[in-house]
């Protein structure tokens, strides 16, 4: 019987000590993650004054889309500067190729499967189509 008492201890002591690591890294994680959201709030405008500049910039657009796949809800305002640097750019297939990318990632948000659906890749194209001729328009 009192084998049975101390091995029960030694099991709830256990499984103490792993709730505990556990917590810890949850923790650590949660850290981890607001800084990291932190850093994409902060580097946003300065991603979108870039763009601006230059609207064919790979290096702007290639870490504008990797914030759209870190925090999703980035991914809307991201499309809206992607549409702007498609009509800046004159269409340029820089410009269009990053619309098209960010625009599905913007579109994926509220699906249940996490990918647009033929749908949203024709408003996609439209939306893309529309900025461009406004771009080569003006």
């Amino acid at each position: 019987m009192l084998f049975v008492v101390l091995g029960a201890f030694v099991i709830v002591g256990v499984l103490v000590a792993i709730v505990i690591r556990d917590s810890k890294k949850s923790s650590e994680a949660s850290a981890d993650e607001a800084r990291r959201l932190k850093m994409a709030r902060e580097r946003l405008p300065v991603l979108a004054a870039k763009l601006e500049q230059s609207p064919d910039c790979e290096l702007s657009q290639k870490e504008l889309i990797q914030i759209c796949q870190a925090f999703p809800q980035f991914a809307r305002p991201v499309y809206d500067l992607a549409l702007k640097a498609v009509a800046a750019s004159g269409g340029s297939v820089a410009a269009k190729t990053f619309a098209l990318n960010v625009g599905r990632a913007s579109y994926s948000v509220g699906r249940p499967e996490g990918a647009p659906t033929v749908y949203d890749e024709q408003a996609i194209l439209n939306d893309i189509r529309v900025r461009e001729s406004a771009g080569r328009a003006g």
